[in-house]
Formats: structure tokens, C-alpha cells, sequence
């Protein structure tokens, strides 16, 4: 296969397509002519073996036109089939010299001359015109007399009878050239399409010895090529290859290998000059993340003491109420008691003045009580509040309890609004870190009246919680103005704020967010319906139930 090389692949291919394409195209030609050739021979045999039958009907109604004991009936319709026969019989012959058309078993059928055998064909001719003649005399004689006793009648009879032998050898005759022909025909067609096998075998063989050469050998080396270079290892050259466009593929193949390790080399030494600069800056990284991982925590610290300075001024301002009535009512009690010595020292004291004065002095007694024991227990609810938030320290309380004693040190924000909180926390001894619960709740408080109302609103606050398996499960939901979809999934993200220009530092939630996933081992997630409600749904791992109260 030397003339192939330094060939087209592709060119081999097409001309292989090209040769394929005109072997089955003379295929179908052949096998079209064929079939023509063999409907042809078998209208012919067919047409020959209707001759060779109209002969032996014509004989046959002679016979019986001769016969004495025919009727006349008889002898009408023997003439009817002779004049028949007679006319199928030339209009076959006629075929069989010029072509044309006929029916044959109740179907049209045409052919074009027959060629062939054109000797017998004049032969038989000659003798049919003289069987010819004979019929049209009795035809003649039938005319004039159906009964036929006339000599001329009775002779052509006989002629007719005589000459049957000849006309149906050589009818035969045509039949017999007619079959060989056939047959010739059918042999030829085998002989063409072994012929035909043979040169498809042939392409097929050339077919697959030009993509074993040109496709499969050259690609397997084109997969050794790669699994070479990619295992590092320098490109060899296959030397002979016989398509231009391996050649090409390999010239290629071997310039991207001289330029990959050109490359590999610029790239380790860009890789070690890249190495001290990442450890430079991972050193930089580093330190800027400790510094803002410690500006975070004070963040953190400060945000938390933030709430705690909110609890001092509130509780600062709410004992101040109580304190000034407790004042004044002391004072009103000096003024009494002044006033009473007065009368005393004077003697004009009467029963209804002494009654008058038990009177003021126990209502301004009972005020002062009132306002006393009112300051008393926020300053013990804040006490609560204020050291367990200031400490890590864990304790028992109760939840229920404690989340209370919060809403009353927070009394000073929500007093703003027609506020109702309803607790359903359960009443359970814990064992934890109180000041957790008091950042993740005064948060949640600050945040609802924040963000969820306006000053005047009438509020609602829901606390449910349930102890179950050894996890603390809390729920608690306002009926604010809620937070819009596009805020939910940041909400707990550090100092985000839709609030910043009020203040807002953006880290109250992500306070909460932190303590109860890092300290407390839990999770919150929140859910919200624009202008319905906003809740918040956390479970906490980081407990003990029982303990000393």
C-alpha cells in the first residue's frame, strides 16, 4: 500500500464513497433491467404458449365443423371460436414482429419486438399466412352456407386438420427459443450480481484496510501520544505516517508539547515566586483576621453591655417614679404630723381632727408602701437581670420566671405602647447561664418594638416553649408589621440593619444567632408574613433540668 502514502484520509474516504455509491447505483440498474428483461420473457413464453393453445382450438373447430353429426348450433359456435382464435392467433404473431399491446389473463400487457429469432419468426409466419387463408375460406364458405358441403369448404377443413402439426412444431419451436432466452437472461443476472458481490467484497476489504491505516493505528498512537505527555513525558514522533493529516495532527501535537514545557517550566518558577507570596500575605490575612475577629468580639461585648445600659436607664427611670411618690407622701406626713403638735400644744385638738389625721396618715402610709414595694421589685428584677448578664455564671432558675422579671425591667419600652405579653414558657428548674437568656430575650423584646410597631400601637408578644427529649424548644412571635422576603435570610448576618439611621448597629440578632448556635449548641431559624406576624423558632441543646432553686 506504498501509493498511499503521504494520501488524504480524506480523499481515500470520499473516492471509497464515491466507487461504493456507483456499484450500488449499477446495481439497482441491473437488477431494473433484469426484472424488465425477465417480465418481458415471460410475456413472451406466455404469448407463445397462447399461440401453441389457439392452434390447437383452431384445429380443433375444424374438426368439428367437419364432422357430419354437428348440429348447426354446434356449427355456429366452432365457427365463432375459429374466428376468434384466428384473430388472437395474428394479433400474437404481430406482437411477437412489431410489438404492441394485448390481454392476457384479463390484464393489458405490451412488449416491443422481438428481436431475436427473426428467421423462425418469418417462418412461422409464412405457415400461418397459409393457415390463414384456409380459415378465412371457411369463414367465406360459412357465410353463405353454415352447414359447409361444399368442396371448397371441406378442403380447407382438411388443410386446416393437415397443416395443424406443422404450425404447432413450430409454435414450439418459438416457445423453446423463447425459454432459453429466459434463462440466458436469469443466468446473466446471477453472473452480474456475483460480479457485483465480488467488487463490494473487494471495497469493503479496502474499506477497512484504509481505516485500520488511516483512522484506528494512528489514533491508538494518538492516545499514546497524550497518556505521554500527560504522565509528563516528552512527545516521540511517530516517523511513517501515511495521511497528511496525521502527519499535520502529530506536527501539532508535538509543537504544543515544546510549548507546554516551556511553559511548565515558566510556570514552576512563577509557582515559587507565588508560594512566598501567598505565605506573605496569608501571614497579613491572618493577622488582619485576629485583629477583626477581636474587634468583632468587643462589638459583641459592647452590644451586650449596650442592652445592660438600656436596662440601668430604664430601671434608673422607672424606680424614680415610685421614689417621688414615696417622697412626697413623706412629706405630706411631716406636714401632718406638724400640724397635729400644733393643735396639741394650743389644746384645740378635737376627736375629728385626731380621726381626720389617723385617716391622712394611713392612706399616705399605704401610698408610700405601695410605691416602696413597687421600686422594691424592680430594682430586684433588675438585680437578677443585671448580675447574671454581667457573668458567665451557670445557675439554677426558672424560665418561665426569669423571662418575666425581664419584661419587667424592660417595662420602661414597651410601657410606650398598649402592650400584652403572654408567657407560656414551662415552669421547669434549668441548670444554665441566665445572662444568655436575658440577651437572647431582651433582644428579641427590643427588636419587636423596634422594628414591628410604632409608639401607641396595640401589641401582642407570644413565649411558648416546651422541654421534650432532652432539647429546650422556645417559640416567639409578634403580630408587628413583619419583615419582608427579601430580608428573611440575612436578618442574623453581623451589622446588617434596615434601621441604621436610627441607630441600628445591625448586630442585636446575630448576638442571639451566636449564642444560641456557638455556646448554647442550638439553632433559631425565623418566619414572617408581611403585616401579620414575625416569629422566631429556636432548640437548645446546652441545658439541665433540675437543679437548686
Amino acid at each position: 500500500m506504498h501509493w498511499l502514502k503521504n494520501r488524504s484520509i480524506r480523499k481515500q474516504l470520499i473516492i471509497l464513497v464515491i466507487l461504493n455509491a456507483a456499484l450500488i447505483i449499477i446495481s439497482v440498474i441491473s437488477v431494473n433491467l433484469s426484472i424488465r428483461q425477465q417480465n418481458y420473457d415471460a410475456v413472451f413464453v406466455n404469448l407463445a404458449g397462447r399461440q401453441r393453445m389457439l392452434t390447437q382450438r383452431m384445429t380443433k373447430s375444424s374438426l368439428a365443423l367437419s364432422s357430419p353429426h354437428a348440429t348447426k348450433a354446434q356449427k355456429m359456435e366452432m365457427l365463432s371460436i375459429l374466428k376468434e382464435s384466428s384473430r388472437l392467433y395474428g394479433e400474437t404473431l404481430e406482437m411477437f414482429i412489431h410489438g404492441g399491446t394485448t390481454t392476457l389473463s384479463n390484464l393489458p400487457v405490451s412488449t416491443p419486438p422481438l428481436k431475436r429469432h427473426l428467421e423462425a419468426l418469418a417462418d412461422l409466419e409464412d405457415n400461418w399466412h397459409g393457415f390463414q387463408k384456409d380459415i378465412n375460406i371457411v369463414i367465406e364458405e360459412a357465410d353463405s352456407n353454415v352447414d359447409l358441403v361444399s368442396d371448397t369448404a371441406s378442403s380447407a377443413l382438411n388443410r386446416i386438420v393437415g397443416s395443424n402439426e406443422i404450425l404447432l412444431w413450430k409454435t414450439d419451436q418459438i416457445v423453446t427459443f423463447l425459454q432459453i432466452d429466459a434463462e440466458a437472461h436469469v443466468s446473466l443476472l446471477k453472473r452480474s450480481m456475483y460480479l457485483i458481490l465480488l467488487l463490494e467484497f473487494i471495497l469493503i476489504l479496502f474499506f477497512f484496510k484504509v481505516i485500520n491505516t488511516g483512522i484506528i493505528q494512528p489514533f491508538n498512537r494518538l492516545i499514546d501520544a497524550i497518556g505521554a505527555i500527560g504522565r509528563g513525558e516528552r512527545f516521540a514522533q511517530h516517523s511513517d505516517e501515511h495521511y497528511y493529516e496525521w502527519q499535520l495532527t502529530f506536527e501539532n501535537i508535538a509543537s504544543m508539547d515544546e510549548h507546554l514545557t516551556d511553559a511548565t517550566a515558566t510556570l514552576y518558577d512563577l509557582n515559587k515566586s507565588l508560594e512566598q507570596k501567598v505565605i506573605e500575605r496569608t501571614s497579613d490575612l491572618e493577622t488582619t483576621i485576629a485583629q477583626l475577629e477581636d474587634t468583632y468580639q468587643r462589638l459583641m461585648e459592647t452590644e451586650k453591655q449596650a442592652s445592660l445600659g438600656v436596662l440601668v436607664a430604664g430601671v434608673a427611670h422607672e424606680v424614680n417614679t415610685p421614689l417621688g411618690a414615696c417622697i412626697t407622701g413623706s412629706s405630706q406626713m411631716v406636714m401632718e404630723n406638724q400640724a397635729l403638735i400644733r393643735k396639741l400644744e394650743t389644746g384645740g385638738l378635737s376627736k375629728e381632727d385626731f380621726i381626720n389625721y389617723i385617716n391622712t396618715n394611713t392612706e399616705i402610709v399605704k401610698l408610700v408602701d405601695f410605691n416602696l414595694n413597687r421600686a422594691a421589685d424592680i430594682i430586684r428584677s433588675f438585680k437578677r437581670i443585671a448580675v447574671h448578664q454581667s457573668a458567665d455564671i451557670e445557675s439554677s432558675f426558672y424560665l418561665d420566671e426569669y423571662i418575666d422579671d425581664l419584661w419587667i425591667s424592660l417595662s420602661h419600652i414597651h410601657k410606650k405602647y398598649d402592650a400584652v405579653f403572654i408567657n407560656h414558657l414551662p415552669h421547669q428548674l434549668i441548670l444554665a447561664d441566665p445572662g444568655d437568656y436575658s440577651q437572647i430575650f431582651s433582644n428579641l423584646f427590643i427588636n419587636t418594638f423596634t422594628h414591628g410597631y410604632e409608639p401607641g400601637d396595640k401589641t401582642q408578644i407570644d413565649v411558648t416553649g416546651r422541654i421534650e427529649k432532652g432539647l429546650l424548644s422556645i417559640q416567639y412571635r409578634d403580630y408587628g408589621k413583619g419583615i419582608p422576603s427579601d430580608n428573611l435570610p440575612k436578618i442574623f448576618d453581623p451589622f446588617y440593619t434596615t434601621n441604621r439611621s436610627g441607630g441600628g448597629s445591625g448586630l442585636g440578632l446575630n448576638v442571639i444567632y451566636q449564642i444560641i448556635h456557638t455556646k448554647l449548641d442550638g439553632h433559631i431559624e425565623c418566619h414572617s408574613e408581611i403585616g401579620n406576624y414575625t416569629e422566631f423558632t429556636f432548640t437548645i441543646k446546652h441545658f439541665k433540668e433540675g437543679g437548686k432553686s
